[in-house]
């Protein structure tokens, strides 16, 4: 049916709202959807169906207050910005709505991040960082920022501490023996026995290699650690 009998008879009775239509949708587009009858929806799923459906044909709705929901064109979309969450809420939404997101980022660098988002943004300003909170607005479609937000959680994870290696010399025991005496540690954490030197090569981050010399220092044939 013509998206303007579809918006007041399926689509708002089942949202509870009453649309604004802007001057720029076209009134004739045509909306098809179609269920199976072994497969019905619930009335989210059919929302978001709905959503999906409209957003296909550049067309999204956009919440204004708690009585109305604004129908737009895919072209104004970053200027009516959609629902604004924060922090991931999660919140359930339908995949065809625009939609901005504010996330925070703690340790990757901000300009690398922009420029991975920016293969998944709709729009130029999709994606917009601001210094002075280290913080990334995403204004987007909910299928896309979902994706933005996957993509932050991978690329701003807490960096793994770098890995030293050291060669500990060890006298009176087989290095063999002292190596022995050392618990294994999950991760990077390597050691490597030196019988023709009798010495330990120990590759390891700071807080496991002082863990290990602790070890060795207090074993009476150890040389000095310093």
């Amino acid at each position: 049916m013509p998206v303007t009998e579809f918006l007041d008879k399926i689509y708002a009775p089942l949202v509870g709202r009453t649309p604004i239509r802007t001057p720029g949708v076209n009134k004739d587009t045509a909306i098809t959807l179609k269920t199976v009858k072994e497969h019905p929806l619930t009335r989210p799923e059919a929302i978001m169906a709905m959503e999906t459906i409209l957003g296909m044909n550049n067309i999204t709705v956009v919440n204004v207050g708690d009585k109305y929901f604004k129908v737009v064109t895919e072209a104004p979309e970053p200027a009516v910005a959609g629902p604004f969450l924060s922090n991931h809420s999660g919140m359930p939404l339908g995949i065809g709505k625009f939609r901005t997101e504010v996330v925070q980022l703690k340790h990757a660098d901000p300009d690398h991040v922009v420029k991975a988002l920016g293969s998944l943004a709709t729009y130029a300003n999709s994606v917009i960082y601001i210094p002075s909170t280290e913080s990334l607005i995403l204004r987007d479609y909910t299928d896309n920022v979902n994706r933005m937000l996957d993509m932050v959680a991978i690329l701003d994870m807490e960096p793994e501490e770098p890995i030293r290696s050291e060669v500990i010399p060890i006298r009176g025991l087989p290095a063999q023996d002292i190596a022995a005496r050392i618990p294994p540690n999950p991760g990077q954490t390597k050691i490597i026995v030196d019988e023709r030197t009798n010495s330990l090569l120990v590759f390891a981050n700071d807080e496991d290699m002082k863990r290990i010399k602790k070890i060795i220092s207090q074993d009476d044939n150890a040389k000095e650690i310093r």
